[in-house]
């Protein structure tokens, strides 16, 4: 009988490994992406809040001219960190999209391989049937020529 071993198994538990490595990479970038996105949250809300304390305190006459400079300076700093921020978020966006886009792939791809082997396994079943069933017809006419000539 022909060989009976699915000849791409390898590559079907690579894929199984593959899959499940991207997995958890796209897990990993999802958790990256929250953290981003968490972390721009925060900044805005602390820029909107300096923002408010600085119009209060400025329509209160509370400041003096060289606090203004640094005050202002300060809230640059948070606009710049919070576009950083969110341009972190987008990056990590793409590279999520990317990654999820990666996994499907490879996931059709061991789908494939798995169909593949449903389609070997049931030729190699439907082989060895017809084997079984040849043998038993074979065995079935010796009977049947051995009680035609015994008698």
């Amino acid at each position: 009988m022909k060989d009976t071993r699915f000849r791409l198994e390898s590559l079907l538990q690579f894929a199984d490994q593959l899959v499940d490595l991207m997995t958890l990479q796209l897990s990993a970038l999802e958790r990256s992406l929250l953290s981003a996105r968490e972390a721009a949250a925060d900044v805005s809300r602390r820029l909107r809040h300096e923002r408010a304390a600085v119009l209060k305190q400025t329509a209160e006459g509370g400041f003096r001219p060289p606090e203004i400079a640094s005050v202002w300076a300060y809230l640059e700093r948070l606009e710049r960190r919070a576009a950083e921020l969110k341009e972190s978020a987008a990056a990590l966006e793409a590279a999520v999209a990317r990654k999820r886009d990666e996994l499907l792939a490879a996931e059709k791809e061991r789908r494939m391989l798995l169909k593949l082997k449903e389609e070997f396994e049931a030729a190699v079943r439907a082989e060895l049937n017809r084997r079984h069933q040849q043998f038993l017809d074979e065995l079935a006419g010796g009977r049947h020529f051995r009680s035609r000539h015994e008698q």
